[in-house]
């Protein structure tokens, strides 16, 4: 049986001038960094999506992980998004059509049980702060990588050069 999957997304403006610095890179270390800097930024949405997801066991909550989110070959796209454990982590059978941390979010008119959503609130009460973040973190990860690479600390693909 298929989990159901919450997409959330956060399309990032004013970081054009961050952007293009990261443009001196190679294309690997750009995802690297950017990797790097979106995982710090969406932890608050983690966190904070933990804190209200409602708690009978436990497990859902302490389940909860940052995942990075699968692309195309040659993409550019890099981003992360909050996973739900999987049925077996969860105790729940193969055979339940229902994956409760999707019916604790969206509902169940079948079941009538009313939505208690915790991924959705995590990301609206911090979209803000992950844009904040995602700029900072992005800025100083740049200036620090130039500095290692002038130091030659790391090679352009940022890897780490034993001394």
């Amino acid at each position: 049986m298929a989990e159901k999957m919450v997409s959330l997304g956060v399309t990032l403006n004013g970081v054009k001038q961050v952007q293009k610095s990261l443009k001196q890179f190679q294309p690997t270390l750009q995802k690297k960094l950017q990797r790097r800097a979106t995982r710090k930024a969406a932890k608050p949405v983690l966190d904070t999506a933990r804190a209200r997801v409602p708690e009978k066991t436990g497990k859902l909550r302490k389940n909860l992980k940052l995942r990075s989110v699968k692309r195309k070959r040659g993409s550019t796209v890099v981003g992360v998004s909050v996973k739900t454990p999987e049925r077996h982590v969860l105790g729940i059978s193969e055979s339940d059509p229902y994956y409760y941390p999707s019916v604790i979010e969206y509902g169940s008119a079948k079941r009538n049980i009313s939505p208690r959503p915790y991924l959705r609130p995590a990301l609206d009460q911090n979209k803000n702060n992950v844009r904040q973040i995602y700029a900072s973190e992005l800025k100083s990860l740049i200036t620090e990588t130039a500095r290692q690479l002038q130091a030659g600390a790391i090679t352009e693909k940022g890897v780490k050069v034993k001394s």
